[in-house]
């Protein structure tokens, strides 16, 4: 889901500017992961078995803000118009893991982790064809077709939610195992040597943030 508003001014009839602010509520990917295992406990001669599921979930939201040059065919009643502009965005990506064991013995074992990646600018590139209809001195009708091209690299990641059967492991980690520094590269010279008082590295991930659609609203001329 997109919500948003925008704002402009047209210097004449054929060109002017416009500041678009709106905000990204992406839906939840879930993946799913299951497995059973059989086996003979050959002391009784009974048949038992181990289960295992893993169900990982990744949303993301995003404010964006995507100022414009507006170029307009100037005609009355309907007004025909392209923008061409850069999209710039600010985000957040929560990405969940909640796995559940039955071993052999019966005994249990459920967990989940979850994290929240921030920080890093997404940068790209918009373009929008559009039309206006004039219903009256003060409000329009404005269609528009739009297209963007956008990554998102986040620079940081921490742990917000680890639990085993039930215990909030949260407390006892340090700062290492919550909080990751997300980098282009790095050089480790000696594992397991990070400062546990101090955020750990690792490679960033770049996401993808392309997107076409449609859009339908009204505007009120000053």
């Amino acid at each position: 889901y997109n919500f948003g508003a925008n704002a402009g001014y047209m210097f004449n009839k054929h060109m002017g500017i416009d500041l678009g602010l709106n905000f990204l509520l992406g839906s939840q990917t879930i993946g799913e992961y299951s497995s059973r295992a059989i086996d003979r406990d050959w002391s009784t001669g009974n048949i038992i078995e181990s289960t295992s599921s893993r169900t990982t979930s990744m949303s993301s939201n995003m404010f964006n803000i995507c100022p414009s040059i507006v170029l307009s065919t100037g005609m009355e009643k309907f007004t025909p118009f392209a923008k061409f502009g850069v999209d710039m965005g600010f985000g957040k990506a929560i990405t969940e893991r909640v796995v559940y064991q039955k071993n052999y013995s019966q005994s249990t074992l459920s967990s989940t982790l979850k994290n929240e990646m921030t920080q890093g600018m997404a940068f790209g590139l918009f373009g929008v064809l559009g039309g206006i209809y004039t219903l009256n001195d003060k409000f329009s009708i404005v269609g528009e077709f739009h297209i963007s091209s956008k990554s998102w690299t986040p620079q940081f990641e921490e742990v917000t939610e680890a639990t085993v059967n039930g215990v909030d492991l949260l407390p006892t980690m340090t700062t290492s195992e919550k909080e990751k520094e997300l980098v282009k590269k790095y050089t480790e010279t000696n594992q397991g040597s990070n400062d546990p008082n101090q955020p750990s590295k690792a490679l960033a991930t770049t996401f993808p943030y392309n997107s076409i659609g449609l859009s339908l609203g009204v505007r009120f001329n000053l």
